[in-house]
């Protein structure tokens, strides 16, 4: 009978600590394979937010397929410890962090060799349906194998982009993140800026904090950089998300020298719609399309249920999960089990994801009811119409 969680697997050492967790080498008993094992521990994730970012990063990985990021293997609980695992391959090779201001590493041919790689990454995760942004692109989650191949680790930041709403968690890291990143915001142009800020951090042999500015900007000007790279960086490095380069495509044709297609802006009947990756019910859409007058009622409805809902998301529920904590904390300290403690968490978690789906849902609802929607241009006359309209104006009074 196969061995399963932790009796599969021989903890070796430490790999360090991440994002999210610490992440130990380990041995695959069943397979002899090594691996990389992700541990969050309940006592020491101090926030609710650390087990739904956890869970975001195994869910995620098990459904990535691509050489440059690690494969996933399994995920598991332990009920003992009240710990989580994440399994994955393990890379081997050195990060770009362990090799920064080393003289002579990072050359001209290096950093367009490793810029290629990362795009190659992003190419793949962006031209996902729906879209996945890292968040967290920097020296210390890029690592280069003994074959030179380039690889994505540490996806704990991880956010599929699906959500109606702007981000309401600031992740990242200082220096490599993009200025809308502050504000909870994240599309593929954060992954983006944040390769330029790796690159200029790694040609400058200085993390990207400490690289100078000039306002919002990294001045470029006064780092040695070599020339036909500067170009790259001033578009892939630009505060304003709407100045900077949008895609992989654009940034690669500026690496080859050639002139990025910019592209062709949609209009407002084109423009594809936020919640086009949200399978919405049909009686959501019966309530967002209620007509003028009656869809100010739902709309006020909606605002109502909205301002309910994430009530209970971000302060009910996270004050409930310290409670949960501090009992199990308690229990544990006294050598009791926490096992009721452990389910109540599980649930809480189960919660939050309902209390999320349904806020999209509403703000759809929002969206297509708002008293400042666009409503669609009227219909041309038909040809009967014309006719009567005609008719009726050569009648006598």
């Amino acid at each position: 009978m196969p061995r399963e969680g932790l009796q599969r697997y021989q903890i070796m050492e430490s790999l360090g600590a991440g994002s999210q967790g610490h992440t130990y080498r380990a041995i695959d008993r069943e397979t002899d394979d090594e691996v990389a094992i992700k541990v969050l521990s309940l006592e020491g994730a101090r926030e609710w937010k650390a087990f739904e970012l956890f869970e975001r990063e195994a869910k995620t990985l098990a459904g990535l397929r691509h050489p440059g990021i690690p494969r996933y293997r399994d995920y598991f609980s332990s009920e003992d410890s009240g710990d989580y695992f994440l399994v994955m391959d393990r890379v081997r090779g050195r990060t770009l962090a362990e090799d920064m201001g080393a003289p002579g590493r990072f050359d001209e041919a290096r950093l367009r060799q490793l810029m290629r790689g990362v795009l190659d990454i992003l190419a793949y995760l962006h031209g996902l349906t729906p879209p996945i942004i890292h968040r967290d692109i920097k020296p210390a989650n890029i690592i280069v194998d003994d074959e030179g191949v380039v690889h994505l680790v540490d996806f704990g930041g991880v956010r599929v982009a699906t959500r109606l709403e702007g981000g309401s968690t600031m992740i990242g890291t200082f220096g490599y993140m993009a200025p809308e990143q502050l504000h909870g915001d994240a599309g593929p142009g954060v992954d983006l800026y944040a390769l330029g800020a790796t690159i200029a951090a790694l040609a400058s042999g200085r993390p990207a904090d400490e690289l100078p500015h000039e306002g919002l900007a990294i001045d470029l000007e006064q780092l040695v950089l070599p020339d036909s790279l500067r170009p790259v960086l001033r578009a892939l490095l630009e505060p304003d998300p709407r100045a900077r380069a949008r895609s992989v495509a654009q940034v690669r044709a500026l690496l080859d020298g050639r002139q990025p297609s910019q592209p062709r802006r949609p209009t407002a009947r084109a423009e594809p719609s936020e919640t086009s990756a949200l399978a919405v019910p049909g009686i959501v859409q019966e309530l967002a399309e209620t007509p003028k007058p009656m869809s100010i009622l739902v709309w006020l409805a909606a605002l109502l249920g909205a301002g309910v809902l994430i009530v209970v998301e971000f302060a009910v529920l996270p004050i409930v999960y310290l409670i949960l904590r501090a009992l199990a904390d308690n229990k544990r300290n006294k050598g009791e089990a926490i096992d009721d403690d452990r389910a109540g968490i599980t649930s809480l978690r189960d919660l939050r994801r309902s209390a999320a789906r349904r806020r999209e849902l509403v703000a759809h609802i929002i969206q297509g009811t708002s008293p400042l929607r666009d409503d669609p241009p009227a219909l041309p006359p038909s040809a009967k119409d014309r006719q009567e309209a005609g008719s009726d104006d050569a009648t006598p009074d």
